[in-house]
């Protein structure tokens, strides 16, 4: 993930809230105005990209998404953090790459 991609998750991982979540299956809510390019190419990607995630349902008609995942491979904990309001360990991870498929 270049500088870019970091920096347009830093604009939109603040507009995320989780609006529902049980181990393995996340539904994100996104806030405020996000244009739909910065949704599907930033966000979709990222998550796709995760190791753990099984799938990705994002409707940017409704500025959400569903993630399903494995809670073996990927830490509900991050999902909890940003159920919090922090989103820093996404972030670390974009920049560290550990946990990409990338």
């Amino acid at each position: 993930m270049d500088a870019n991609e970091i920096e347009r998750l830093k604009e939109i991982l603040p507009r995320i809230s989780v609006a529902h979540h049980i181990p393995g299956r996340v539904r994100l809510k996104l806030n405020g105005k996000i244009p739909s390019r910065a949704l599907e190419s930033s966000l979709d990607r990222y998550i796709k990209s995760v190791k753990g995630v099984v799938g990705v349902s994002v409707n940017p008609f409704s500025a959400s998404a569903v993630v399903s995942y494995d809670p073996n491979k990927l830490s509900p904990t991050l999902f909890e953090a940003l159920s919090k309001g922090d989103y820093e360990p996404f972030l670390e991870q974009a920049r560290s790459l550990q946990c990409f498929n990338l």
